[in-house]
């Protein structure tokens, strides 16, 4: 008796502990999210490697079938479990239901593209001290690979 006391005590608090987390990921639009991490995934692929471009309907088919939302759902929850309280959990789910929320909701992929493209810019008008860094530091490791010699 003790046993199933215990276990289903157990039950219990995972249960109370997943109720907060699934109302976050709904929130979240996170299953929407991860549709778009798919698409990502094999943009940047193509990216590294371009001769995929002839094989894109293959890598959508195997993204669309091993990176499923039912795969990824527990882990995205585990990430979130590992930084948050279930009191903090709770909080961000009451926050994203307020007006403000939803709009934080609604602009976090604008505000993620946006800051990016502000960074890349930044970094671009440095283009050339980096350059001149990379030189510097080439030019200090083959004087000390010389030196080892």
């Amino acid at each position: 008796m003790k046993k199933l006391l215990t276990a289903a005590l157990v039950f219990a608090s995972c249960s109370l502990q997943a109720a907060p987390i699934n109302e976050l990921l709904e929130l979240n639009d996170s299953e929407l999210q991860m549709q778009v991490i798919r698409n990502n995934l094999n943009q940047a692929l193509i990216r590294q490697n371009p001769p995929l471009k002839n094989f894109q309907p293959v890598l959508e088919e195997w993204a669309n079938t091993y990176l499923t939302w039912e795969e990824m759902k527990p882990k995205i929850a585990e990430v979130y479990l590992k930084h948050f309280t279930d009191e903090e959990l709770e909080q961000l789910v009451a926050f994203y239901k307020t007006p403000v929320g939803k709009k934080s909701q609604e602009l976090n992929a604008t505000l993620i593209r946006e800051t990016a493209l502000a960074s890349a810019l930044v970094a671009k008008g440095h283009h050339k001290a980096l350059e001149d860094m990379l030189q510097q530091a080439a030019a200090q490791q083959k004087k000390n690979a010389a030196g080892d010699q």
